[in-house]
């Protein structure tokens, strides 16, 4: 059970899709949740998000226990969310220190 290289680019659209998603959902979870909390400081809401999208152990794991579990039909599903985690991966450490630098955390 493992990855399939070649098939990465064909998932790269429907994937990038969902990536979205998941970030402009991130981003709206942080905006309402600091207004709805009546959190003082303006940038939480604003890219406090950013620093939640490098999370992908546990989906690495889930998606392993999918493939193992329902190998039928879960390698294409496995592949598609590899795509999705490899882009988070890409991202997410640069958003996540673009994060720390806005809340004067780093430099």
């Amino acid at each position: 059970a493992s990855v399939h290289i070649d098939t990465l680019p064909s998932f790269f659209q429907p994937a990038f899709f969902v990536y979205s998603a998941r970030l402009l959902s991130l981003y709206a979870g942080a905006r309402v949740g600091t207004r709805l909390g009546h959190c003082k400081a303006k940038e939480h809401g604003e890219n406090g998000w950013m620093a939640y999208v490098t999370q992908a152990g546990i989906a690495m794991g889930l998606s392993k226990s999918v493939l193992l579990q329902f190998p039928d039909w879960a390698g294409p599903f496995y592949t598609f969310l590899v795509c999705i985690i490899i882009m988070n991966q890409i991202t997410g450490p640069t958003m996540y220190k673009a994060t720390l630098i806005s809340h004067g955390e780093a430099k």
